[in-house]
């Protein structure tokens, strides 16, 4: 569980990998809805008119008009890299940023802040001391990620 020393409302679960993922299947599940259309392009602002939204503005110069428009920036929204002393604008390893969203909230009155998630690291396993370091052990007894769940049914293994 990660973001613990926080309030409920940003705990997650983490888990190192999976057969396949949510992404994945909620994208062919969408895939299959009727009246759903996927597009995937980055949307840089808003459409506003009278003091509504009615759609959003592409980072490719496009735009889509819409009756309603949700707005789930992920963790990339004015994402930050940090590499020694260098701080770079960027996401996951060949991801970009998103850049102009804060932006537009910002100017349609919403309070824009960070949210630090505390995500660890990356570093290479052969220049690590291990033996220098205290083990930080998972949840006991593990967690299920649904709240749905009512018992977990496979031995819940540590991977290395």
């Amino acid at each position: 569980m990660l973001n613990r020393a926080r309030g409920p409302a940003v705990w997650s679960h983490a888990r190192r990998r999976t057969r396949r993922s949510i992404g994945e299947i909620v994208r062919a599940h969408l895939e299959r809805t009727p009246g759903v259309t996927l597009v995937q392009a980055q949307v840089v602002g808003f459409l506003v008119r009278n003091g509504r939204v009615h759609g959003v503005a592409l980072g490719d110069g496009g735009s889509i008009e819409a009756d309603a428009v949700v707005v789930t920036p992920g963790t990339f929204m004015n994402g930050l890299m940090h590499i020694g002393d260098r701080t770079m604008a960027g996401g996951r390893v060949g991801e970009a940023a998103s850049r102009g969203l804060s932006e537009c909230l910002a100017e349609l009155g919403f309070r824009v802040l960070r949210l630090k998630t505390g995500t660890p690291p990356r570093i290479h396993r052969d220049t690590i001391d291990f033996s220098r370091m205290l083990e930080q052990p998972g949840d006991e007894p593990p967690r299920a990620f649904s709240h749905f769940t009512r018992s977990l049914d496979v031995d819940q293994i540590l991977c290395h």
